[in-house]
């Protein structure tokens, strides 16, 4: 009987898209190859109609016809493919289908593409935010006994099963799937759309570029600016080669040179083996701004730049996020972040041995057994395939590790005791990187609380004035006793004192002097909410309590 090459696409799921074909997925099987989801080489497939664009609610054929190389050299005709169906213009994953040929019709399911599936990539977002913010999390350390568990487990059925008991644990997660997960963890790794979004989820983003201040200095050193910018003629729908993503990415430092930079395989780099490698990631927002927000993490850039550790996020230097934050206390955070970053990449190490198996399970089903189960031998075939991506993603991982950290103390942990260990050794940098953000905080806050006091005080100094000078003084002693929520609370009520001070002192007080109060206040009171929540932050880092969060923030079409 000959094959039905068509296949029918229903667009059911609320948005517009593309389909992209990984017309190599059978290839890199066969080789082994550590190239997955949207990290694979990819093309957009145009439909019968003529049409790249599918929209909500429209049909289309397409046809499947495409060849592989197997292990021995030979091409063969391709039974299975793997379709992501995305978003025309960033690309973002809505749904993905390993579609099979059904060996008793000789011809390819219809697909028909949900909401429910779309929603599931919103869902797989929020949790790789997650588990980049917070890769020691309770969360984080089930999500890799679950990987580890699965695979050893011998069919894909049983594999998904598996991970989505895991996923529905958690309410923000319940209905998540592997594949998913799988889609959007690639695509963030894959293209630079997200690095490149602002807040509303539309490209165009600027990062600056922080290093630690020189010794016994506050604050940080700006080193200039990372800039994401659209190009003027960029396509759409989007062109699935281009992993810049239609922008140009340009790094202007504090001296005027320019710099043009480039995305790869989720970082920012000069070039290959050069002088810049910040990896993208995720962190709390709450740690650099106490300013009321609608998402609890931002992306932000960390790494090495002309030989210096560097922190870049969305926040200029006019804002003075860092103006009580010691040296110590920048370097113990990005420190942090970057032995953090060995441990996210332990899970996506695991992400991908698992995706390994799970991809020679059903090649095999497809192109070699018509439609039937692997046998015990393409079962153990599958673990060993398994076990080639993984020492190949391991060396690739240190490798992207150790550019983004040359003192090579970071290690990727492989085993389940070496993430187990790392583990237990970076929740403690994590609580301690935190817990230094908040005590930097508290102590700049009440420095300029004293200095306001001071300046009222030369004016004359009232039962008011007392008053909240003797709340200060409990707010140090707090502080150095240790107990930051007490420190903070005697704070608050100075914070709150201070204009009602100024105001009852009336025309005493200069214009001048009124303001400079009232700058200082807001500062001071930005400051407390920084120590507030970090310190929350940092009790949770250091015992994995962080709790699940949900920002939403996905590209905007």
């Amino acid at each position: 009987m000959a094959i039905n090459t068509d296949c029918k696409i229903t667009n059911s799921s609320g948005k517009s898209v593309v389909v992209l074909n990984a017309a190599n997925s059978s290839t890199n099987v066969a080789q082994n190859s550590t190239q997955q989801g949207y990290l694979q080489d990819l093309t957009l497939l145009t439909g019968k109609s003529g049409g790249a664009v599918l929209a909500d609610g429209a049909s289309d054929t397409f046809t499947l016809d495409e060849t592989y190389v197997d292990e021995n050299g030979d091409t063969k005709t391709s039974y299975i493919y793997d379709l992501l169906f995305s978003q025309p213009d960033s690309l973002f994953p809505v749904m993905v289908v390993g579609e099979s040929l059904n060996f008793d019709s000789m011809s390819y399911p219809d697909i028909t593409l949900t909401a429910a599936a779309a929603a599931n990539m919103g869902k797989a977002f929020s949790f790789c935010q997650n588990i980049m913010t917070s890769p020691t999390s309770k969360m984080a350390v089930a999500f890799q006994e679950a990987m580890s568990d699965a695979l050893r487990l011998k069919t894909v059925a049983a594999i998904d099963q598996a991970i989505a008991a895991f996923f529905n644990q958690y309410d923000a997660f319940k209905g998540l799937d592997f594949p998913s997960y799988v889609a959007v963890s690639t695509w963030m790794r894959g293209f630079a759309y997200l690095w490149g979004m602002d807040e509303s989820g539309k490209v165009g983003q600027t990062y600056y570029v922080y290093s630690a201040p020189d010794a016994g200095k506050t604050g940080a050193t700006s080193e200039g600016t990372i800039v994401f910018a659209r190009k003027g003629n960029a396509p759409s729908p989007a062109d699935p080669t281009d992993r810049q993503s239609a922008m140009t990415i340009t790094l202007k430092s504090t001296s005027g040179t320019t710099t043009a930079l480039k995305f790869a395989d989720g970082q920012v780099i000069d070039s290959a083996g050069g002088a810049i490698a910040l990896n993208c990631s995720f962190g709390f927002k709450g740690t650099f701004t106490g300013k009321d927000t609608d998402t609890t993490a931002w992306a932000i850039l960390t790494g090495t730049m002309l030989d210096k550790p560097v922190i870049a996020i969305p926040m200029a230097p006019d804002s003075d996020w860092d103006q009580f934050w010691s040296g110590l206390t920048f370097e113990k955070l990005l420190n942090y972040f970057l032995q953090a970053m060995g441990v996210w990449m332990a899970l996506d190490f695991l992400k991908q041995k698992l995706t390994a198996k799970e991809k020679k399970l059903n090649d095999d089903r497809a192109n070699k057994n018509d439609g039937r189960d692997p046998d015990a031998q393409q079962q153990a075939d599958a673990d060993e395939a398994s076990d080639k991506v993984g020492d190949a993603v391991a060396t690739q991982d240190q490798k992207l590790i150790d550019s983004a950290d040359p003192s090579g103390k970071v290690k990727l942990p492989e085993s389940d005791s070496e993430f187990s260990q790392a583990v237990s050794e970076v929740r403690p940098q994590a609580s301690e990187a935190y817990q230094a953000v908040a005590e930097d905080n508290i102590n700049g806050a009440i420095e300029s609380a004293g200095s306001q006091l001071n300046d009222l005080a030369q004016i004359e100094v009232t039962p008011d004035i007392q008053e909240a000078e003797s709340d200060l003084v409990d707010a140090k002693q707090s502080l150095s006793d240790g107990d930051l929520a007490a420190a903070n609370k005697s704070l608050d009520s100075v914070n709150k004192q201070l204009p009602e001070i100024v105001e009852n002192m009336g025309d005493q007080v200069s214009a001048e002097l009124k303001q400079q109060v009232e700058e200082a206040v807001e500062a001071q009171e930005e400051a407390s909410e920084i120590a507030d929540e970090t310190s929350d932050n940092a009790d949770e880092a250091g015992s994995g309590d962080e709790t699940p969060f949900e920002d939403g923030e996905i590209p905007v079409e």
